[in-house]
């Protein structure tokens, strides 16, 4: 029997971010799904339409989901933030409009920053702020002693870099040696890495879901 189990998770706290204006704008970039959902909400309350705009998203996740909420042209980078600073230079021009980076209040990867170097006129749009917990439950750090966890997934470094600060602060470190951190990019598998100590740490082949669940399956089977 296999279970999937969340933790620490993160409560999404909405930021009061004003919609700046669309006439002038080319195309919105979306690295989540919250930033995605909650922009949609935003422009719903003020009644702008931004989906005639192209909307670049960093994976097929996000994609889905700005073509859920409306958007008509919607580019997928099936990757990470650099795949998505190529698939923007690639297809637009910077005299073409201003490029809106819409985000959480972090981001491993500033987009509407980096465009600046390559002429581009950007906006940058702090949606939401994602605050994780200060703890883990007790009955899944009971489970990781008794090792009934066998693989942990990082989908950011920000989670890794959460978890592993959770893991020194309450003790539950030391149930690592029996787990494999499954890791997103070679990044996040440094930061899994920072003070704890895992009996594997595996690599996806590519920054997307669907190489992450690759890369659990493999492990499982060897």
């Amino acid at each position: 029997r296999s279970a999937v189990l969340v933790a620490p998770r993160m409560e999404m706290e909405t930021m009061v971010a004003a919609i700046p204006p669309l006439q002038h704008a080319q195309a919105v970039v979306f690295c989540s799904q919250n930033a995605v959902k909650m922009f949609a909400r935003r422009c719903r309350e003020n009644g702008i339409d931004a989906t005639k705009l192209t909307a670049f998203c960093v994976g097929d996740a996000t994609a889905h989901m700005a073509s859920q909420v409306g958007y008509k042209n919607v580019r997928s980078a099936a990757g990470d933030g650099q795949a998505i600073m190529r698939l923007i230079l690639d297809e637009t021009k910077p005299n073409n409009g201003i490029i809106i980076h819409v985000r959480g209040a972090d981001v491993a990867h500033d987009i509407a920053k980096n465009l600046l170097d390559y002429g581009y006129q950007t906006e940058s749009t702090v949606i939401y702020n994602a605050r994780t917990a200060n703890e883990v439950d007790k009955t899944i750090v009971n489970e990781m002693y008794a090792g009934e966890i066998n693989y942990v997934l990082f989908f950011s470094a920000r989670t890794a870099m959460t978890f592993t600060s959770l893991a020194k602060a309450n003790g539950f470190a030391a149930a690592a040696p029996q787990m494999t951190a499954i890791c997103m990019s070679a990044n996040i598998a440094d930061t899994a890495r920072q003070g704890v100590h895992w009996q594997h740490v595996r690599i996806a082949e590519h920054p997307t879901e669907n190489a992450m669940i690759d890369a659990l399956r493999d492990a499982a089977e060897e």
